[in-house]
């Protein structure tokens, strides 16, 4: 089963790139592989999101529990939380974390498993699992940095 964790920091405020992770519907514009996104349902701490992810000429639709937990104050993390409700996956979670530095900027960490229902699929991004990490990564980066030019 695919797993990743990963740490970054960032000069940007929790709470800008709580915003950004939020958006899910403006994904398309910056995600590789991301070609659709849509909101089908929202509540006041959670939404439910339908992502189409285009890879290597294959297109799956799945969707989403993405549970927003903003801090309190501004000394707190804040979380979003992603459980799957429906797609090609056996198992999908993923958790962002947003800790803010006394000095200015934030730690993110971002915590990811899953697992496909077709093995197929489950080799196919296998062997190319780090490479497709580290591009999203970067356009998360990137799009902090579009946005929010100090």
């Amino acid at each position: 089963m695919p797993a990743h964790f990963d740490r970054r920091k960032s000069r940007h405020s929790p709470e800008e790139l709580f915003a950004i992770v939020a958006d899910v519907e403006k994904y398309p514009e910056f995600l590789p592989w991301v070609c659709g996104a849509r909101v089908i349902e929202r509540s006041e701490s959670y939404f439910i999101a339908e992502l189409v992810v285009r890879f290597k000429g294959f297109s799956q639709k799945y969707s989403s529990k993405v549970t927003l937990k903003p801090a309190k104050t501004q000394e707190e993390p804040s979380f979003i939380d992603v459980e799957l409700v429906h797609g090609p996956f056996k198992h999908l979670s993923n958790k962002w974390s947003f800790y803010p530095h006394k000095g200015g900027g934030t730690e993110v960490t971002f915590d990811l498993d899953f697992k496909f229902i077709s093995l197929f699929f489950e080799k196919m991004i296998g062997i190319m699992f780090e490479k497709a990490i580290m591009k999203m990564s970067e356009a998360f980066e990137k799009r902090a940095e579009d946005l929010l030019k100090k």
